[in-house]
């Protein structure tokens, strides 16, 4: 990962602009400046714990700009916050037209500042909605595109419709970091955690085509059953070394193109049909070396941008060399066009889509119960609905929850002192109190 000064530059200058807007539309030499947003990982300078020299000058700006709130969360995504080139976002929508895409309802988890919103082809008509965690992204995205829906929170708060949306495109987060969300019974790798709620957002014969770490084929047992049984891996493409290296990053990537069955016996795409991995091996530097790829590449060669080697080194084992990048890359899509499935004919929808809520302010979950006006209501089809009778044990269990959130969210911000903390910790103790009385009908006491 290479940071520059020139994008630290121009991130702190797309902050300034959009927090100055407040809203407002930008004119032509501001919009000019949000677009020119790198992301955070390009920048990851800014929040080193002793910048130095102009890198601290940028960080004080920045941190004299933002909130508290802003400008960790930025801190906090900087590994996986980089942006998709132009070209690789046209080539992603070329293979959805190629599958009979024509335009429709398109969801992008971890947008950014909206790249594949602007990058679009400008005769697909695209209703797009947004999901990404980092509030100045969030802003700059609403400014550039105010038709489109953009949610800010971390996915696992987000509730998106089920098998609404025609398509997703996008480029997951890249991250060894593992992730917990128990409305899905989900714990695992968070770029596994992005596809399992795309394919689970996308409707019956819909795609997803999104830029992905290698290490989802390329895993001992490349996709996870849970996937493999909710979509078919129609294609891939491994891009070269070196394909992000303007966007900041030098990761070996894929764009995996994920296919939705419109039923049971709709099955299609490739699937191993022994092991999900071959084995390579080479002398590198006068050292024998071993690894593992996917064997997809091995039935698919034609769909690997260049030419894959071991590179020797343990941490990025394998390289793919193009001495052309655009060439490769382009001839790599035009492989992966004959391998698609048509999409079917969209269904007639009983709502306007535009009109269904995906989450609120409150991240509510379908399903999920609240306490709003004194009232227990419980999520029905993205809508607020009363519960009848609620008991007085149901009630006190949602405070509890409700109180042990809030305290969770502020014991984690460093910046909170024990003054403010520790009405939220008397608050959470009561709530506690109250529950328990409820559910075992005597009093306790909470230390």
């Amino acid at each position: 990962m290479s940071t520059t000064i020139t994008a630290a530059r121009a991130a702190v200058t797309a902050s300034r602009v959009v927090l100055g807007l407040n809203g407002a539309k930008p004119d032509a030499n501001q919009r000019a400046q949000l677009e020119a947003f790198p992301g955070w990982g390009p920048a990851a300078g800014l929040f080193d714990a002793q910048p130095a020299g102009t890198w601290a000058k940028l960080a004080d700006e920045l941190d004299e700009l933002t909130t508290p709130g802003q400008f960790s969360t930025a801190a906090r995504i900087v590994d996986t916050s980089f942006f998709t080139p132009a070209s690789l976002i046209g080539h992603i929508y070329e293979v959805l037209r190629a599958a009979g895409f024509t335009g429709g309802t398109v969801l992008d988890l971890g947008c950014g500042s909206g790249r594949f919103l602007r990058h679009a082809p400008a005769d697909m008509a695209i209703a797009y909605t947004g999901v990404e965690v980092d509030p100045i992204s969030v802003q700059i995205a609403s400014a550039l595109h105010p038709e489109a829906s953009i949610i800010v929170g971390e996915l696992q708060s987000v509730s998106l419709p089920h098998r609404r949306f025609d398509a997703v495109v996008g480029n997951v987060p890249f991250s060894s970091s593992n992730v917990h969300d128990g409305a899905i019974g989900f714990y695992g790798p968070l770029h596994e955690y992005f596809l399992r709620r795309a394919v689970a957002a996308v409707r019956p014969g819909g795609y997803v085509v999104v830029v992905t770490s290698r290490h989802t084929l390329d895993a001992k047992h490349g996709l996870s059953g849970a996937l493999r049984d909710a979509a078919d891996l129609v294609a891939a493409v491994r891009l070269p070394s070196g394909y992000f290296g303007a966007d900041g990053t030098d990761v070996v990537a894929d764009v995996v193109v994920l296919r939705v069955p419109e039923h049971d016996g709709d099955r299609h795409g490739w699937s191993p049909h022994r092991s999900a991995t071959v084995e390579l091996s080479d002398v590198v530097n006068g050292r024998h070396c071993r690894g593992w790829v996917s064997a997809f590449w091995q039935a698919y060669p034609q769909c690997v941008a260049g030419t894959l080697r071991l590179t020797g080194f343990d941490r990025a084992a394998v390289a793919v060399d193009a001495a052309d990048h655009a060439q490769a890359v382009a001839d790599a899509f035009a492989a992966v066009k004959p391998l698609l499935i048509g999409y079917p004919k969209a269904p007639a929808l009983t709502v306007e889509f535009a009109d269904v809520a995906l989450t609120d302010a409150a991240g509510r979950k379908e399903g999920s119960l609240h306490v709003v006006d004194d009232q227990v209501v419980r999520v029905v089809d993205a809508a607020l609905q009363p519960v009848a009778r609620p008991s007085a044990e149901l009630l006190a269990l949602i405070q509890l929850r409700d109180s042990a959130l809030d305290l969770l969210a502020a014991e984690a911000d460093w910046d909170l002192s024990d003054h403010v903390l520790e009405p939220l910790r008397t608050h959470c103790r009561e709530a506690l109190t109250r529950a328990m009385s409820g559910v075992s009908g005597r009093s306790i006491v909470v230390s």
